[in-house]
């Protein structure tokens, strides 16, 4: 529950300023870079869970799955 109200309140705050901020579907961390879509769960995914897991197959949502 925390980390969904620090996510709105960031979102908030950084739309005030102009920036749209992106969230990684499978780490949760705010992301600069363009997300792409795991292959198996549809999640959209950063740079970083990419590098972790190899594009095109899995991501921290589902890791059992890849």
């Amino acid at each position: 529950m925390y980390v969904a109200i620090m996510k709105i309140i960031y979102t908030i705050i950084l739309s005030l300023f102009g920036f749209n901020p992106v969230w990684c579907g499978s780490c949760g961390q705010m992301c600069t870079e363009e997300l792409v879509s795991c292959d198996t769960c549809h999640a959209l995914v950063c740079e970083y869970c990419v590098a972790d897991y190899g594009y095109p197959h899995g991501c921290f949502v589902c890791n059992d799955e890849a």
